[in-house]
């Protein structure tokens, strides 16, 4: 009896070694070459490799800039946030802190964006608008002697249009340096011969240096470029 039990467990080895030989040599020719995992039980199906669907950090980026143009800083700041985060590419590196300060520049959080534009700078240190940026954030803490060195250094940079001068003007006006004021005034107004706060600032200045003549003159100039300040300069220092 166990002589016959051995007989059929070799018999039924044999046939089961004898298919899967047949299957692997008609898997090996071209007529069997197109069954697929699905269509075969003998095959073990591959499990199927899942796609990376992820963001990188310049799509982060560019979805960020759109909510930046909407005005949604709060979720321009979030999306840059991850950018940062996960920046695979050294050159979005300064950009990505640059536009993270400007969106917290428009939130006045001054300090923070200064923070942003101090790295910036450390990553490249040769772009113009990003001293521009951080002069304004200076600016705007009254830190005038800081803002002076980077909207000049701007102007190193290239950058050369009339709202710096305007600024330097200001500032210098700050200052009490009034010759050096007018000087910039004047600058903003060549760079922009209809630069109506230009006129407006120098008007004032020129009260200061006894000049009223020259101050209503450019009262009224402002005045006719549509800044409607100035309107009540002349009423009160030049129609009398």
């Amino acid at each position: 009896m166990t002589t016959f039990r051995f007989f059929i467990v070799c018999l039924i080895f044999s046939f089961v070694l004898s298919n899967n030989t047949n299957l692997h040599a008609q898997n090996d020719s071209p007529e069997t070459s197109s069954i697929t995992n699905s269509q075969n039980k003998y095959f073990v199906k591959i499990p199927t490799i899942p796609v990376d669907d992820k963001k990188d950090s310049e799509q982060y980026m560019q979805e960020a800039i759109s909510h930046f143009d909407g005005g949604r800083f709060d979720k321009c700041i979030t999306l840059l946030n991850t950018a940062i985060e996960t920046n695979e590419y050294g050159q979005l590196t300064d950009i990505l802190f640059y536009y993270r300060a400007v969106a917290k520049t428009k939130l006045e959080l001054y300090n923070e964006a200064r923070l942003d534009y101090n790295r910036a700078i450390e990553t490249n240190p040769s772009k113009a608008a990003y001293y521009y940026q951080r002069a304004l954030v200076s600016f705007n803490l009254g830190e005038f002697g800081v803002s002076e060195k980077d909207f000049l250094k701007s102007i190193e940079l290239g950058r050369t249009d009339a709202r710096i001068y305007l600024k330097l003007g200001f500032i210098k006006e700050q200052l009490k340096d009034i010759r050096t004021a007018i000087a910039y005034y004047n600058k903003a107004i060549e760079k922009n011969t209809k630069y109506a706060e230009a006129y407006y600032y120098r008007g004032l200045v020129m009260f200061q240096v006894m000049m009223p003549q020259k101050g209503c003159e450019d009262f009224q100039k402002a005045s006719d470029l549509g800044l409607s300040v100035a309107d009540k300069k002349l009423q009160q220092y030049c129609n009398k």
